[in-house]
């Protein structure tokens, strides 16, 4: 327990540490950055440490500004996370443009596809992979973007369990292999804050394409559905509730399949430990902060994962329960580090991150 508190305390500080920089900034600055150290945990990477840089630069009519995010991490799972993050805006914010471009070297689990899969089935693998996606987007009106989307993954798989089902080669993503595609989004975000939302909604729907004209070993079809919804309770009270859905129609890697786990959707749960052609995700989480600084949350999920949209069935559903603390690190963003606990179906994960997880 007490070893527990320490690496929490590292943790409190390491993360605190990015948001002091960046607070000392002056907010009229054109350009500017800073370097911080990276240190959080989850349950796929255990205890993750690293480096990064914001590098910054704002047009005299925006109120946000644009960043560039070089990063790296080494995890106690011995994984190596590289990659490049990159927020722009255009002029009086008419237009947005997300980048992410990462290398990963990373070890990871595989519990085979379907609702039904159990934990014997585990087995070890590490993945090589070069990640590129590119999302610009266009202001309509008050809240309203539009735009595409193109996102590239080439990969290769290695130490592969001897007896285990990749090694066959009959999943498809179990060997090298890229996939590439486009697609197109629309969102409609109404929240009053990004970080802590207290009213409003954020709802979005995207489509993508994947096939052999855009350089993609797999030919399929990928529709998320994303709808989160925030109820004001009173001050610094909130009621937040989460639908999500993924879907996909063709021939998929296996990576890539609808699935829930992680730090976002159904905490409690390994990342990827359901994953199939579908999903269906409930979150709810009520949050609130007792003082200026120090807050809690309280949370309940539900969701499933199927081949076909007729065997989704309210019985099969996997749920999670938890808790967490929240320590606000930056009022004036209502930016927090939060520290969650979720207990799953025979599983269970901690977390320790900055920002929320819907």
């Amino acid at each position: 327990m007490i070893a527990w508190k320490k690496t929490f305390c590292l943790l409190l500080a390491v993360n605190v540490l990015p948001v002091y920089l960046a607070a000392k900034t002056d907010s009229t600055q054109t350009k500017g950055f800073f370097a911080y150290p990276i240190l959080f945990y989850t349950p796929e990477t255990r205890l993750a440490y690293g480096a990064a840089m914001t590098v910054f630069t704002r047009d005299p009519k925006n109120t946000r500004p644009s960043s560039w995010i070089p990063m790296f991490v080494y995890t106690q799972n011995k994984q190596i996370i590289a990659k490049l993050l990159a927020n722009l805006y255009g002029k009086e914010e008419k237009w947005q443009l997300d980048a992410w471009l990462g290398y990963y070297d990373y070890p990871d689990k595989f519990f085979g596809i379907g609702n039904q899969t159990t934990d014997d089935q585990k087995e070890s693998y590490t993945a090589e992979r070069v990640v590129i996606q590119l999302s610009p987007r266009w202001h309509i009106q008050s809240g309203l973007y539009v735009g595409v989307q193109y996102e590239f993954m080439h990969q290769q798989l290695s130490e592969l369990k001897e007896d285990g089902t990749l090694i066959l080669g009959n999943i498809p993503g179990s060997h090298k292999s890229q996939y590439a595609g486009i697609g197109a989004l629309i969102s409609k975000d109404t929240r009053d804050n990004i970080y802590f939302p207290v009213k409003g909604y954020y709802y979005s729907l995207q489509y993508a394409g994947f096939g052999s004209l855009l350089g993609s070993d797999f030919s399929f079809q990928r529709l998320n559905v994303n709808l989160r919804q925030y109820l004001p309770v009173r001050t610094r009270h909130v009621m937040a509730m989460q639908f999500y859905s993924q879907m996909i129609f063709g021939t998929a890697p296996f990576q890539t399949l609808s699935g829930f786990g992680g730090t976002q959707i159904m905490r409690g749960y390994y990342e990827g430990r359901y994953r199939d052609n579908h999903v269906l995700v409930l979150q709810t989480e009520y949050r609130f902060f007792f003082t200026e600084l120090l807050g809690a949350a309280f949370f309940g999920n539900a969701g499933e994962v199927a081949h076909d949209f007729s065997h989704f069935q309210i019985n099969q559903f996997k749920y999670s329960v938890g808790f967490g603390f929240r320590f606000c690190i930056n009022p004036k963003e209502k930016l927090n580090l939060r520290l969650d606990v979720a207990y799953g179906k025979n599983t269970s994960g901690y977390y320790v991150e900055i920002f929320e997880a819907f």
